[in-house]
């Protein structure tokens, strides 16, 4: 028997820790200086998140202004930017 927390969907976009891994987070500074570090540009700030440009592929997400991020939304932001996460 499965928990109710358990989810039945397939995991298609994100192969990062399961739902149960709720500690798993990364420093709001740690994903900023993983995209600088792959040429993304700050395109500018509002009262909840940070707007991230890359520049090269045309694409643009927002970064939640929290101290820490769920590795899942990190991971997530990485995909909308099209640049690998960080090892």
């Amino acid at each position: 028997m499965r928990p109710e927390w358990t989810s039945t969907s397939s995991r298609s976009r994100y192969d990062g820790p399961r739902e149960n891994d709720v500690a798993a987070r990364m420093k709001r500074w740690n994903v900023i200086q993983h995209l600088v570090q792959n040429r993304c540009h700050l395109l500018g700030e509002s009262e909840r998140h940070s707007w991230w440009l890359s520049a090269s592929k045309h694409k643009r997400t927002s970064v939640p202004r929290h101290p820490e991020i769920a590795d899942q939304l990190a991971f997530k932001i990485f995909q909308d930017l099209d640049i690998d996460a960080p090892k």
